[in-house]
């Protein structure tokens, strides 16, 4: 699963906590991280008020258990997205193993690279 999320791009104690808290919930729920993915940003093509308040984008990538439905895995994904919005008062945009996968279909449907 890929989890999108918006932390704040000059408070890097913000960040770390933020992490720090995703982090233990998603183990927790007894999921596993392959890691964090800064997501690039070409500041060049954007103004100057839109830089100045450009969140921090990052992604984190989970493994779902192997025992567990596809259903099973999407609701506790939802639950944990939900837990985590909660408690840190951040949106998390996307939690699941689905959304990638339909962006990437598109993308090969419409020939983009």
């Amino acid at each position: 699963a890929v989890g999108m999320i918006f932390l704040p791009r000059r408070d890097f104690a913000a960040q770390e906590e933020a992490r720090i808290i995703i982090e233990t919930e998603t183990i927790q729920h007894g999921y596993s991280i392959f890691g964090w993915r800064q997501v690039p940003i070409n500041a060049e093509v954007i103004g100057d008020v839109a830089r100045d308040s450009c969140p921090e984008i990052t992604q984190i990538l989970i493994r779902g258990n192997a025992e567990e439905s596809e259903a099973a895995f999407e609701q506790r994904l939802y639950v944990l997205r939900r837990r985590i919005e909660l408690m840190l008062s951040l949106s998390l945009e996307a939690l699941d193993s689905l959304s990638l996968l339909r962006e990437l279909r598109e993308i090969g449907r419409r020939g983009d690279s």
